[in-house]
């Protein structure tokens, strides 16, 4: 699947995303290029799961706990478009 652009934003470049580690267990850390507005992560149906108000971060460590095994969307947000990762949660 390939997603051109979101919710009229553009697409980041994602090659810049970083989640680390994937899979993951507990916590997953995000890192972009530049100061992120939000993180989201989404399951593979489109439901929200849970949502990160940016800070201004370019690194953010998320607390997983609670959150169900199996294979997620992270999206980050900018303020100048939007970038999505596939995340394993074990």
């Amino acid at each position: 699947v390939s997603v051109e652009s979101c919710l009229g934003m553009d697409p980041l470049d994602w090659a810049q995303l970083s989640i680390s580690p994937n899979p993951a267990i507990q916590r997953v850390t995000v890192s972009y290029k530049q100061p992120l507005s939000g993180i989201s992560l989404f399951d593979l149906t489109g439901k929200l799961i849970n949502h990160w108000p940016g800070q201004g971060w370019m690194t953010h460590t998320l607390d997983l706990s609670g959150i169900d095994p199996g294979i997620y969307m992270v999206q980050v947000y900018t303020d100048d478009g939007v970038a999505s990762r596939k995340l394993l949660i074990e």
